[in-house]
């Protein structure tokens, strides 16, 4: 193992004593404790971090405690360091908390302090104020669980106002045990694959952990910590390794050495929405395929630019701090050729993206370079924001610098030689004919790509595979059973319901496929043969014709399908992102955001839409896309019943519930109903134009039908759903009702500008009068009226329509 990787792995569990110390095991005390902790009952948890090296020899090749760079001594020593190896790492541990020396030490100390095991993490979401949270209320923390779908939401305090210490520890031992069982399964393939596996693992389990809990606001999960604490290691060691000061390297020198040791470098697929739905052809063919598919791509390309950075540097994983939704962030030293290097980087992947795409999408890419200051509480926000700025000038100012690349010179005579141009992006040329269109060879692409994507369970990321994304660099598919003992190419697993050794990466790659005999039912019969493929059989994945098909419903009585075959298309994403980052952490006394809130902020929203979303949508909703989910926003098509519950559910109350009731973290959405023949780019065009309509109109809501709703709003109208359907229960209600009350929602609107239109009340007591007074309905009918109309009005015509739609024959 080269030294670098030991002092990034050493780093990336110096704290999992923090863990192991609080299942309450019995301490073995090495006979020369003294070398690792500076007195008998400080930073215990250290010793316990030795202990589970010990313990682990025979999964580490180096557990040699006579040796300076043993693993053991770099991970253990942290608070009493002996080398520059170890002061290092001591060093890190600090910055990663963004606190100065005296008050961190005073933070750690853990002896006589009964009740340490017992305290829970706090979500960083209940910290985030801009206008109208009060971040002074503690309500909720984290269980001490793993991290699955089911555990991520907070619960409420007094969940946990009765947890003992006897409890609490039998908690964290059942924890320590499942993350030691699966950490037996690690697979040696590379390194880099390695150290992925190991930090998978702890997300997985050291998530909810939180890093410290005593005289400090328990807000920081030991994940989060270990993590930045890797990066920043990993860059002071190549730093002063490149300047041969390695032996100058005391904790008192790297604190008060005034020089730039790290640079920030942030990527930034830019076009993704462009990317993604950009069919300017007339074929509809193979839509949700390619949609996954390029989805995926967005994915891949920032892994794979991420790896190019980090490799630039001659760094390992432990340097990436963020990436997800297209966006990477990482910490690299400051060599004396940064700028060289991040130039060369950009000329590689720029020209690569520019050649492929036309100029039509771009991999941005800004940096900074920064001293330790930077990562004090004081200083990191301010820095944070002018990085940011560096990323949107780089955004506006693509670079190309291969001046033969502005022009294609070839273009026109590739599509005369083909004899045509791809019926289903129109832009390159056709390579074949496939079920009787013309398909390029980029389509044919991200075909191949979306069938694969669903079908298997690992992909391996290196040079000269067979699905070329960046310059040489693309990736494989991979059966388990397939993946190499020993290889240099980065290995994932994209399925997490179990851990088989190898590293995570949360894919949402679900798509509706059928049961048993289910495409021979009878709400599938009236579809064109034509349009569907042929010799269906079980697991084959829906077509949209399909699936808008699932929204017709079986009466109870006659056995009829009734409904619309409407699909729904919904766009999300999260509002005033950027100024929650910027902002949110910010107080009078001072801005609270360090590297490790920054990445626990960023890692936490992101698995809303990257963890919970592809599994809810597994368990409840069927028949629904997940085009894309991740980062902060989402875009699904499935029946507009399902996408309709869904947006109630899951968008309007879940979310509020995960980020902690903030009302200052608020969401907006998009939704439009669609036949499935129309081109997904219109679709995807409609529900964005619905979603930036909900942006304009204050944020925090949704627009469906040209109506902007606030989520409260939303949310209520659904028990005049509830009202009519208790009706019901009674009588079937004439689809001419629903009709008429669409007209009185409408003219409810327009009377303040036009008197006639007032006349709907009268109207609306004469009709519900003529039809329904001698019906023991009637005076519930007769208030909506009152309750609904005259507060709603055309807003009404959301869930009215909703209504019609359900009960079409």
């Amino acid at each position: 193992m080269e030294l670098i990787d030991k002092i990034s792995l050493a780093a990336l569990l110096h704290d999992i004593g923090k863990f192991y110390q609080r299942t309450g095991v019995y301490l073995q005390r090495p006979n020369n404790w003294h070398d690792y902790i500076p007195s008998e009952y400080s930073y215990l948890h250290a010793l316990y971090t030795y202990q589970f090296f010990t313990e682990q020899e025979d999964f580490f090749k180096d557990v040699n405690q006579r040796d300076e760079t043993a693993l053991i001594n770099l991970a253990s020593r942290h608070h009493k360091p002996s080398n520059p190896y170890e002061s290092i790492i001591a060093f890190a541990d600090h910055l990663s908390s963004g606190l100065d020396r005296k008050h961190y030490d005073e933070l750690q100390i853990e002896k006589d302090v009964k009740k340490f095991r017992q305290v829970r993490l706090k979500p960083i979401f209940e910290e985030i104020r801009l206008e109208k949270h009060n971040y002074a209320e503690d309500k909720f923390l984290y269980t001490l669980a793993s991290f699955i779908p089911e555990n991520i939401f907070p619960k409420g305090k007094f969940f946990y106002q009765e947890l003992t210490d006897k409890k609490a520890k039998q908690e964290y031992i059942k924890l320590w045990e499942d993350f030691i069982g699966d950490f037996k399964k690690i697979r040696h393939t590379s390194f880099d694959n390695f150290f992925n596996a190991i930090k998978s693992l702890l997300e997985r389990y050291t998530w909810c952990i939180p890093s410290a809990t005593i005289k400090t606001v328990p807000d920081v999960s030991l994940y989060d910590h270990l993590t930045t604490t890797a990066a920043i290691a990993t860059a002071l060691f190549k730093y002063y390794e490149a300047k041969n000061l390695l032996k100058k390297c005391t904790l008192n020198y790297l604190a008060h050495n005034t020089e730039e040791p790290f640079v920030f470098i942030v990527g930034d697929f830019s076009g993704i929405q462009r990317f993604i739905f950009d069919r300017g052809g007339s074929a509809n063919k193979y839509a949700a395929k390619i949609l996954r598919a390029k989805s995926f791509f967005v994915s891949l390309a920032t892994e794979i630019a991420t790896y190019m950075c980090v490799k630039t540097f001659g760094l390992n994983p432990a340097s990436v701090i963020t990436t997800a939704a297209g966006k990477f962030l990482v910490l690299a030293p400051n060599l004396d050729n940064t700028d060289i290097l991040i130039q060369k980087l950009k000329e590689k992947i720029s020209n690569a993206f520019h050649k492929r795409f036309y100029g039509e999408v771009n991999f941005s890419i800004a940096y900074l370079k920064a001293g330790t200051e930077a990562f004090d509480v004081k200083h990191f926000a301010p820095f944070m924001n002018k990085l940011s700025l560096k990323l949107e000038e780089a955004k506006l100012r693509p670079l190309v610098l291969d001046a033969k690349l502005f022009v294609f010179n070839d273009y026109l005579e590739k599509i005369k030689s083909s004899d045509d141009v791809c019926a289903i992006c129109a832009k390159r040329p056709k390579v074949k004919i496939m079920d009787e269109i013309a398909v390029c060879e980029d389509c044919l692409f991200f075909k191949e790509i979306g069938e694969r994507l669903v079908k298997d369970d690992f992909i391996k990321i290196g040079k000269g595979l067979k699905y070329g994304i960046i310059g040489k660099f693309g990736f494989e598919f991979v059966k388990k059973e397939a993946v190499p003992e020993t290889t240099l190419d980065i290995i994932y697993q994209l399925r997490t319901e179990e851990f088989y050794g190898y590293p995570l990466k949360y894919i949402a790659s679900y798509v509706p496929r059928f049961k048993d005999n289910e495409w021979k039912e009878e709400k599938y019969k009236s579809l064109q043969k034509e349009k569907l493929p042929k010799n269906q059989k079980v697991g084959d994945i829906k077509t949209f014709y399909h699936v808008a098909c699932d929204a017709l419903t079986l009466t109870e009585k006659g056995g009829q399908w009734i409904g619309s075959k409407f699909l729904g298309v919904l766009k999300a994403d999260v509002d005033n992102l950027g100024l929650i980052f910027r902002e949110g952490l910010k107080r009078k006394e001072g801005h609270l955001l360090t590297i490790s809130r920054y990445a626990y902020l960023s890692r936490m929203l992101d698995a809303f839409f990257s963890l919970y979303i592809p599994y809810v949508v597994t368990k409840k909703y069927p028949d629904i896309y997940t085009v894309f989910t991740g980062g902060d926003d989402l875009f699904l098509i499935g029946p507009y019943t399902q996408i309709y519950d869904f947006v109630k559910e899951e968008i309007g109350r879940q979310f509020k519930k995960y980020v902690c009731q903030n009302e200052d973290i608020t969401l907006s959405a998009g939704l439009i109903l669609s036949k499935p023949a129309v081109p997904v780019r219109e679709m995807a065009e409609e529900a964005e134009r619905m979603l930036e309509q909900a942006k304009d109109k204050g944020k925090d809501a949704i627009s469906m039908f040209d109506k902007t709703l606030n989520w409260q709003e939303f949310l209520k109208l659904f028990e005049f759903e509830m009202e009519i359907n208790t009706v019901e229960e009674i009588e079937k209600l004439p689809m001419a009702y629903f009709y008429r009350l669409l007209t009185f929602a409408d003219w409810a609107e327009k009377m303040h500008k036009n008197p006639k239109f007032a006349k709907w009340r009268a109207l609306f007591a004469y009709i519900t009068a003529r039809n329904f007074g001698k019906k023991n309905y009637y005076e519930r009918l007769l208030s909506i009226a009152d309750k609904w109309i005259e507060h709603y009005k055309s807003k009404l015509i959301i869930p009215l329509s909703i209504a019609i739609y359900r009960r079409r024959k």
